[in-house]
């Protein structure tokens, strides 16, 4: 139970991916069998094809955790962000570019490893398994190897992070806790280990920013706050006022993501 209520921000993101695509597999199936193509259904494919799905979406689960794994390790922007900073916006407008922009990213990569994948005798044995289906339908997108999923993971999601970054993670969590979390509870109150000091305050500011949170956000800073000190200080009297500086630039730092008003560029600034 504790693994669950730990990991519940991806477990929740992964089904209602699973929803979404059976939403849309359902809706298109119903428009098929109203409007057939060809006369000659075949039940059977279907079935194949949504069990294969069942059982890929297991490991597409993985590949979800490393995402939220790999979130902590990119720009919140992407490689576009160096370029454009904060170019996704707020409201409808921020919800626009954030579409397109993965959009264009994401096919641009899909594309051209869709026909790497039809030319290379190494990966398109792997792929080849989505062409078995003698029946194309609306099912036929969940026909596809756990290695080709993880060949589409390293070769189009990651590049697409990448590029165009990852603000999900902290929109998912704030998700959750506002589904879970009564409006009176006084604040929430997150551990900051496991991830750098720079990335732990990044994380807390690209919650804090959201619009209309009931409560406030904060970190448990035993470590993204002292780690800095103490690396400064190292045991010796010398070092304790560069110490206290570097307590007080962290200190400062995560003042600021608290409020959603933290930036990298402030990181720059002498601890």
């Amino acid at each position: 139970m504790d693994a669950i209520l730990q990991h519940w921000g991806l477990i929740d993101h992964h089904l209602d991916g699973i929803l979404l695509s059976a939403g849309l597999i359902a809706l298109f199936t119903v428009a098929e069998i109203r409007w057939p193509a060809s006369l000659h259904g075949d039940v059977r494919s279907r079935i194949v094809n949504i069990v294969i799905g069942l059982i890929v979406s297991v490991f597409a689960f993985l590949c979800t955790a490393l995402i939220a794994w790999l979130a902590a390790m990119v720009w919140r922007d992407g490689l576009i962000g160096r370029v454009v900073p904060e170019w996704r916006g707020e409201g409808i407008a921020g919800l626009v570019a954030s579409v397109v922009v993965y959009g264009m990213a994401w096919d641009f990569f899909q594309y051209w490893f869709h026909r790497w994948q039809h030319v290379s005798p190494a990966l398109w044995p792997s792929h080849r398994v989505h062409h078995s289906d003698g029946a194309v339908n609306t099912t036929t997108a969940l026909r596809r190897s756990v290695l080709e999923l993880f060949l589409i993971f390293v070769f189009i999601l990651v590049p697409t992070v990448i590029v165009a970054g990852v603000d999900e993670v902290a929109e998912r969590t704030v998700r959750v806790l506002k589904r879970t979390v009564p409006a009176a509870q006084p604040g929430i109150v997150f551990l900051s280990g496991g991830q750098s000091d720079e990335s732990a305050t990044a994380h807390l500011n690209a919650m804090a920013a959201m619009k209309a949170l009931p409560w406030p956000l904060t970190f448990s800073y035993s470590r993204a706050l002292q780690n800095p000190a103490l690396k400064t200080w190292k045991g010796q009297a010398g070092n304790i006022g560069a110490a206290q500086k570097a307590f007080y630039h962290r200190a400062h730092m995560n003042g600021l993501a608290a409020q959603g008003k933290w930036r990298a560029e402030l990181e720059k600034q002498a601890a």
